[in-house]
């Protein structure tokens, strides 16, 4: 029996692993939201049976780079697919699922009846008698070789698909595409059967990169040109004086807009006196605009590379992910050319880290010219080299998105019965030439 399943980087699985007791009960029951893994641990289950690695290299989670990795454990041992092969295989297996009914469920058989009759007759004469011998032999020979007719037509009659008789059946060549014909036909029977969450379902959107405002080194080396002769000079001395020189032109501003004829602190006429019209010259409406400005483009800053926006791209990303995984079982595309950038986001809050560190510099000492800091310089270089991948990632989601409206388009009028008939008709095709089918024609 199945105990324990492992998956990590496979669909929507980063990892499996739950705390506490994890392990299947005779009768287990999972359940989940379209999208989210059902249908990944049915492959998974039917690759270990069948060997068959495919399946689950194209499943691989985008974005990983790790290798993928599942391990099963059963009652008698385990077995681990490695990112390209098993190890061994679990034969014993048996999925019931979709696959399943396509694979093995089939129409159009035939029930034969036979009857027997009871001749009796009245023959008189050896020549007659020899007569009634040899059509009794050749009515027995006629039996039989109609049973055998009946036979093989009744282990063929099964696979005959709906529409055509098992004469045309017989005649049928055989096709060196048939595999890919049937593979894409199974796709899209599927994408019918989901066809009301088909037209519902999101597709993945593009991202837009963060804007870099203004240049930022135009803002840090501003000053104030109009400031009196000599009043910079005796503010910065007196600020020296007093060891406030770090914060000390903040706290000097802020109490100007307090102080009239009288000191705010002590009370003291201060009107005249050659510091405070110093003060007054350096912190008039050029300083408050600068402030002003320092403080807007915080805001900017904050708005464009801050957590927020971070948090918000993030969910994009995930989203479209999510979209991409869904679509991929429908349209066949390759999923890596959809994602972004893996240090995308972690430049982007890099970039909003540094810049702040500057203005909050600025903002401490407005007065200063402050110099274009390393890893600023260094954080909008990898944030420019980014922005032709996020291009081409965008580019790609751009034309995925015309596949994926075509779909919806495809299999809003799309008739199911049809397209089941014809999955039918190309696995009976497969069929006809295949053993043991082929050598009983």
């Amino acid at each position: 029996m199945l105990k324990r399943i492992g998956i990590r980087h496979i669909g929507r699985f980063s990892n499996s692993n739950g705390k506490g007791n994890a392990e299947l009960a005779k009768y287990s029951f999972i359940f989940g939201a379209n999208g989210h893994g059902k249908t990944t641990i049915c492959a998974i289950l039917r690759s270990a049976q069948t060997g068959n690695a495919a399946p689950l290299v194209g499943r691989k989670t985008l974005g990983a780079t790790a290798a993928s990795a599942v391990d099963l454990l059963f009652d008698g041992g385990g077995i681990r697919f490695d990112g390209a092969v098993w190890d061994k295989t679990a034969p014993d297996l048996a999925i019931f699922d979709s696959a399943y009914i396509s694979e093995n469920i089939h129409s159009g058989e035939v029930v034969d009846t036979e009857h027997k009759r009871n001749l009796y007759r009245v023959i008189i004469g050896a020549e007659g008698v020899h007569l009634a011998e040899k059509d009794s032999q050749l009515a027995a020979d006629s039996r039989a070789k109609t049973g055998e007719i009946s036979t093989v037509a009744k282990l063929i009659q099964p696979h005959v698909p709906p529409g055509i008789t098992l004469e045309q059946f017989l005649k049928v060549p055989a096709n060196p595409d048939i595999d890919a014909r049937i593979a894409g036909q199974t796709r899209n029977l599927e994408a019918i059967r989901q066809a009301a969450q088909i037209q519902t379902r999101p597709l993945p959107t593009e991202i837009t990169m963060p804007v870099i405002p203004l240049p930022l080194a135009s803002l840090l080396s501003k000053t104030i040109d109009e400031i009196a002769d000599g009043a910079e000079q005796q503010l910065t001395a007196h600020l020296t004086a007093h060891g406030m020189v770090s914060d000390g032109e903040n706290w000097v501003a802020a109490g100007m807009l307090h102080a009239g004829e009288t000191c705010p602190f002590c009370g003291q006429d201060i009107k005249g006196l050659p510091l405070i019209a110093a003060y007054r010259s350096v912190f008039g409406e050029a300083y408050k605009e600068l402030v002003s400005d320092i403080r807007a483009y915080r805001g900017i800053v904050e708005q464009e590379f801050g957590l927020g926006k971070v948090a918000w791209l993030n969910s994009q990303i995930e989203k479209n992910k999510a979209a991409a995984d869904f679509w991929h079982q429908y349209c066949p595309i390759d999923l890596t050319t959809l994602a972004m950038p893996e240090t995308f986001l972690d430049v982007i809050l890099e970039v909003g880290r540094a810049a702040q560190e500057l203005l909050e510099r600025k903002a401490r000492s407005p007065l200063e010219a402050i110099p274009l800091s390393e890893a600023y310089q260094e954080a909008v270089a990898a944030l420019q080299t980014l922005r032709e991948a996020v291009t081409a990632s965008n580019k790609a989601i751009y034309a995925a998105n015309a596949a994926f409206n075509a779909k919806k388009a495809e299999t809003g009028a799309a008739d199911v019965q049809a397209a089941e008939n014809e999955l039918h008709r190309l696995v009976a095709l497969k069929k006809r030439h295949e053993q043991p089918l082929a050598p009983a024609l």
